[in-house]
């Protein structure tokens, strides 16, 4: 998983992030087991799991389809223009997608890692 957990605290635990929303946007064979990981994943050690981070699932996609039909469905409950949005993926093909959308996209082949973060 690279640096995610390491990331996912900063985004929650930093004061430099404090507006940031931190979404998820994922295209998988059993969302039911997805959405069971990101509940019992934790970021820190005080319990909190990346479901608690994602505003407790409210901004949690996950479902078979395109990745723009996810960032249509986040940019409608978050009401964000999508030039605001960051999107990490490991798939050229999901990059290919979200950018015409106007998301700045990041390619991270080898996950989230901490490189790919600092940039």
């Amino acid at each position: 998983l690279g640096a995610v957990r390491d990331v996912w605290r900063e985004l929650h635990a930093d004061d430099t992030f404090a507006e940031t929303r931190v979404a998820v946007a994922s295209r998988c064979d059993v969302p039911s087991w997805a959405r069971d990981l990101l509940q019992t994943y934790t970021v820190d050690d005080a319990s909190t799991t990346m479901w608690d981070v994602a505003e407790g699932g409210h901004l949690v996609e996950i479902y078979k389809g395109s990745k723009t039909t996810h960032f249509r469905a986040l940019r409608d409950k978050t009401g964000l223009p999508y030039e605001s949005m960051l999107f990490f993926d490991d798939d050229p093909m999901n990059i290919r997608d979200v950018t015409p959308l106007g998301v700045t996209c990041i390619l991270t082949p080898d996950g989230v890692t901490r490189d790919a973060w600092d940039k």
